[in-house]
């Protein structure tokens, strides 16, 4: 889901349709971006027009090269829509690196966070970090690089706590987990160890956690998720503090 001011956005699977509420008008507007078999997107994001932003997947054209992926046979062009208030199109950019499956074990946009300045930094599964600009009344796409400075890697986590320059979450690297923290400026990357106490919580058997974005008052970031338990699956949240 995706919030700003009077309108929620909501993503449904399968198919990638965005139902769009406003809560004063109580309108219900939606539009399918669509999607290629199993595959979703975890996350949409707003910007602070309103705009809302998701994950196209469909078969390309012949003609189309950029974005696309072979994938059982066909050829699958990934992009990323943008759609204003009235959830008509502005944008639809071609991803590169995004490395789609059919089926739901891809999950698209795994975390993404606003800056002070109004632009949104966002990583896909593959750990590619990507950001979108306003310019004016016009938006941009630009890529970032990988979050990882070693490359591919999943990361279900991405906070900017300070709102300028540093983005950050944990990558899973030989059996640990590392803090990778992507300078925007230098555009690069480095990872940081865990704590043994923070290595223990991350590593728990049967623990499954993600998040982006939330940060309280005092910038405390906080990821959920859920734990495996004597009957079955259990809620887990953990609080990130930066020193």
């Amino acid at each position: 889901m995706a919030a700003r001011d009077d309108l929620v956005v909501a993503q449904g699977y399968f198919g990638h349709v965005l139902y769009q509420y406003n809560v004063k008008t109580k309108k219900i507007n939606k539009k399918e971006l669509g999607t290629y078999k199993g595959h979703v997107s975890r996350n949409i994001f707003m910007d602070h027009r309103g705009h809302v932003y998701g994950i196209r997947a469909r078969l390309a054209s012949s003609q189309e090269a950029e974005g696309v992926y072979k994938l059982n046979g066909d050829r699958v062009r990934i992009s990323l829509t943008e759609l204003d208030t009235e959830l008509r199109e502005i944008h639809d950019w071609p991803l590169s690196d995004y490395e789609p499956s059919g089926d739901t074990g891809s999950h698209g946009i795994t975390g993404f966070s606003e800056m002070l300045d109004g632009s949104i930094v966002f990583v896909t599964h593959s750990g590619a970090l990507w950001r979108v600009r306003m310019d004016g009344r016009d938006s941009q796409l630009e890529r970032l690089g990988w979050l990882n400075p070693l490359g591919k890697s999943y990361c279900a986590s991405l906070f900017c706590p300070y709102g300028d320059r540093y983005v950050c979450g944990f990558v899973p690297q030989n059996g640990q987990f590392f803090w990778s923290v992507f300078d925007i400026r230098l555009s690069r990357s480095v990872l940081l160890p865990f704590d043994d106490a923070s290595q223990k919580i991350l590593t728990q058997k049967g623990l499954l956690v993600y998040g982006c974005e939330t940060l309280d008052d005092n910038s405390n970031a906080y990821v959920v998720g859920w734990k495996v338990i004597e009957r079955g699956n259990g809620p887990f949240i953990f609080r990130l503090r930066w020193e």
